[in-house]
């Protein structure tokens, strides 16, 4: 994670100060020090279903908020502060930033929620090349280069010591044979992860264990890139030149 998704919990009580960057740095590692829970008290994979946030307290130099969150179906209560948000599941600052802009009055709460969720898809931009492209931008990483066995490689047929799958791309009026890695999944648009799925899932040669792992891993990136997707216009000003959260 960028450390600027880190920062925003300094960006306005620090703002009109002469600290230097270092000092900045060394007031919110004492922050989160002190006020942040283990990460294994926080992260949770049940969505919240509602919320509940309390009055901010004020913490020397900045302003912290708790919050009463009720999670999933059994909706199992959880407590949880600014403090922990860097350490919460990422589908959580979503739901956070959902619930927050219903009402007015969590505005500041809410502005705290948008702007570490700016910085947070800014870094998913550097790798998604579908979120890259909304936002303008390319990928910092490329993929993998074809191995040199690619012609004998059976279509759909995944080889588990790299994790990888042969198929065909159309392009233009020939089917030409690439290569999928799943470590480079982010590299792939969704109609490739989701052909990926269908010829894994037909070839009866491939056992179950592989198909389960190859399923699991694109069926929960496709649902992530989806809901990135989704809040980018919400998050991002589009009308300015230069792509950055809104402050």
């Amino acid at each position: 994670m960028t450390a600027k998704a880190l920062l925003f919990r300094g960006f306005e009580e620090l703002k009109d100060t002469r600290l230097s960057s270092s000092e900045v740095n060394d007031l919110l590692f004492t922050f989160y020090l002190k006020n942040a829970c283990p990460q294994h008290l926080t992260w949770s994979l049940k969505k919240i279903v509602q919320l509940t946030p309390r009055l901010p307290e004020v913490i020397v130099p900045f302003k912290n908020a708790r919050f009463l969150a009720l999670r999933g179906d059994d909706k199992e209560k959880m407590e949880f502060s600014l403090a922990d948000l860097p350490f919460l599941n990422p589908f959580d600052w979503i739901s956070l930033f959902n619930i927050l802009s219903r009402e007015q009055k969590y505005q500041p709460l809410f502005d705290h929620v948008k702007r570490m969720l700016g910085y947070y898809i800014l870094e998913v931009a550097k790798l998604d090349v579908e979120v890259a492209g909304v936002l303008d931008k390319v990928p910092l990483t490329v993929r993998r280069p074809p191995p040199k066995n690619l012609n004998k490689r059976k279509i759909g047929k995944i080889v588990n010591s790299n994790w990888s799958v042969a198929y065909n791309s159309k392009e233009g009026l020939e089917n030409v044979k690439r290569i999928f890695f799943l470590l480079d999944k982010h590299l792939y648009r969704t109609p490739v992860l989701e052909h990926i799925l269908h010829i894994i899932n037909k070839l009866p040669s491939n056992t179950a264990d592989d198909k389960t792992c190859i399923n699991d891993m694109l069926r929960w990136y496709i649902e992530f890139r989806k809901r990135i997707l989704a809040i980018i216009p919400k998050v991002f000003d589009r009308q300015t030149s230069e792509v950055k959260p809104e402050e």
